[in-house]
C-alpha cells in the first residue's frame, strides 16, 4: 500500500484501475440496458384508447342525466313564475 505525506494508507494503483474498470463496466452495460426498453408497450395503446373512450362515454351520459334534470327544473320555475 501506498502512503501519502501524513503517513496515512492510501489507495494503490491497483485498487484504482479496478475502480476505473468498475465504473467502465457499469457505464457499458447502463447504456445497453438504455437502448431496450424493459417491458413491451404495444398493447398499451389500446388499453389507452379504451379507456377514454369509456370515460368519455360516462361523462356523456353524466353530463346528459344533469342537463335534463336541470332543465325540467329551470322549465317548472320559469313556468311557474309566468303563471303557466
Amino acid at each position: 500500500m501506498v502512503e501519502d505525506t501524513a503517513g496515512r494508507p492510501g489507495p494503490t494503483r491497483a485498487g484504482g484501475l479496478w475502480l476505473a474498470w468498475m465504473v467502465a463496466a457499469l457505464t457499458a452495460v447502463s447504456r445497453l440496458a438504455a437502448d431496450r426498453p424493459l417491458r413491451d408497450e404495444a398493447g398499451n395503446v389500446i388499453t389507452d384508447n379504451l379507456a377514454w373512450i369509456v370515460f368519455g362515454v360516462v361523462a356523456i351520459v353524466v353530463i346528459g342525466g344533469l342537463l335534463e334534470t336541470l332543465g325540467r327544473s329551470v322549465v317548472s320555475w320559469v313556468s311557474g313564475q309566468l303563471g303557466l
